[in-house]
């Protein structure tokens, strides 16, 4: 379960580092913690599981294009109109009478429908298919800057505009046609819906009703609405298709007494006895649309832009691994003060938790009163400028009590090297005896002051009960070595001149009194 737990622990991505050491290699610590590597665990699985999502509908083309459109106007000349004019769009328009009896039988016409080109300045008889009844269907082409007009017109009097394959009805046939209640047509113009995934059109309908009236007559102008589309399917480098698409239509019906249409139509083109007429026109203004698919780059930044967010939490568990990392320094120098600290015990019985300490049962409450007021001093007394402060009255105690020879050649006596002789060579090998812990009071005799002697991590390396200890004899030598007398005499001077600056305080305070 530890090797679990600690393996969970080196995965955290959201640790806290350190740098405690100031020296030529500064030591660099981090810290990390189980919940962390837990967290880090997850999101590294979201964020892999959601990138990889991303590139399979990125590269089976199911991802959302991007739409962005605009107004603009066929120009001559211009890249638009050059597009319509090659891709050459067709208009459908079906004119279906809601009637038994078939106006347009090419056999017996009763109404003839008739279109003029505005380009070709031309009339042209249109003719029925017998495949669809009641029904006249007329495709239209060359719609950029063009203008068509169905006219319809009674099939008798306009006999010279019939084709070869035409004949008009008879008058009986003709009337009993007109004497119907409600005559009228439904106009049915077709536009188109596109599908970007598969590149295919769909047809729609738009029903327009053109009435019939014996003393008036009838006209709709249709305004045909297209799209020009451009796709970009690029997954790496620019690739687009364009497409024209129809996208309906919108209709105005104006109703005209029988004379304004034989004055408008019998003079130019030579009709009469007008039923109504249907103009369609192409709107020259125009939706320019562009659909991008998305690139692999935008791809990569939603990625990111994802990853980033959620990262966000990022900082909830820094702040509590730096919390967690807090608490374990205040423990780990607790433990050091107070070695027996680690060994109180918190046991629990009955649901009661208690706490022992070599069979001795200590106070829960004051254990915790005995840690909130350590910590407290712990944190004042870690501080820079307290431990600054204390060495300068480290240096000053020294300076008091150790002898002005021994200060002057402080700095001269340091560390020694310690050398063995090869006896295979002439060669000497540098010996650590400090790491080794040999010959542990020679050391000392020969004044061979390692720098780690009062290490904490030296401390640490070894068990105190494993150093062999230096004898009672060696000990009291090495004391004689170090001239106790005069150390006692300098410590004796400590306190006289003590005694007398606290002699003149006293004296200062009460010269003060009297003068007050």
């Amino acid at each position: 379960m530890n090797c679990f737990v600690n393996t969970i622990t080196k995965l955290d991505g959201f640790f806290v580092s350190f740098n405690p050491s100031f020296g030529l290699k500064e030591q660099r610590i981090f810290y990390k913690s189980v919940w962390g590597g837990m967290a880090t665990i997850i999101i590294l699985t979201f964020v892999f599981v959601y990138s990889l999502n991303q590139f399979i509908l990125w590269g089976s083309g199911d991802m959302i294009y991007k739409v962005s459109s605009q107004q603009k106007t066929i120009g001559e000349g211009s890249y638009l109109e050059q597009f319509f004019q090659k891709q050459d769009p067709s208009q459908y328009v079906d004119i279906e009478f809601q009637s038994s009896i078939n106006p347009f039988d090419n056999n017996e016409m009763i109404v003839l429908p008739l279109l003029y080109v505005d380009n070709d300045q031309a009339l042209y008889a249109l003719e029925y298919q017998d495949n669809v009844y009641n029904t006249l269907f007329i495709k239209l082409n060359n719609l950029v800057f063009n203008a068509f007009n169905i006219i319809l017109v009674k099939c008798i009097g306009n006999e010279k505009l019939l084709s070869e394959f035409q004949k008009c009805a008879s008058q009986e046939k003709s009337d009993q046609f007109f004497s119907q209640i409600g005559l009228g047509s439904l106009v049915k113009v077709f536009n188109e819906e596109f599908d970007f995934s598969t590149k295919t059109y769909y047809d729609l309908e738009t029903t327009i009703n053109l009435p019939f009236d014996k003393l008036l007559s009838t006209e709709i102008q249709i305004l045909t609405n297209y799209e020009f589309i451009e796709i970009n399917q690029g997954y790496l480098f620019y690739s687009s298709e364009e497409y024209i698409v129809n996208k309906g239509c919108t209709s105005q019906i104006y109703t005209f007494s029988k004379d304004y249409h034989k004055k408008l139509f019998e003079k130019d083109i030579g009709v009469v006895d007008v039923l109504g007429s249907i103009t369609l026109q192409m709107n020259p203004t125009i939706f320019y649309v562009r659909n991008q698919y998305p690139t692999i780059s935008e791809v990569l930044a939603n990625i990111g832009s994802i990853i980033q967010t959620i990262l966000l939490i990022r900082y909830m568990f820094y702040a509590l691994n730096r919390k967690q990392l807090n608490s374990y320094i205040q423990s780990s120098i607790l433990s050091n003060y107070y070695p027996e600290w680690k060994a109180i015990k918190k046991i629990k019985k009955n649901k009661i938790s208690s706490c022992v300490l070599d069979d001795k049962k200590i106070n829960k409450t004051s254990i915790q009163k005995f840690e909130k007021e350590v910590t407290e001093m712990l944190n004042l007394k870690f501080d820079y400028i307290n431990l600054i402060y204390e060495i300068h009255q480290m240096q000053k105690i020294l300076q008091l009590i150790t002898p002005p020879d021994l200060l002057f050649n402080i700095h001269s006596n340091q560390s020694k090297l310690q050398f063995q002789a090869d006896q295979d060579s002439n060669e000497y090998s540098i010996q650590n005896t400090w790491s080794s812990f040999d010959d542990y009071s020679n050391t000392i005799k020969q004044n061979n002051l390692d720098p780690f002697l009062f290490s904490y991590y030296w401390k640490t390396k070894k068990k105190d009960n494993d150093i062999d200890k230096i004898s009672s004899p060696e000990n009291e030598q090495l004391q004689k070595q170090c001239k106790p007398t005069q150390i006692q005499e300098n410590v004796d001077l400590v306190v006289d001149e003590q005694r007398v600056l606290d002699s003149k305080i006293r004296l200062e305070n009460n010269e003060q009194m009297i003068q007050d």
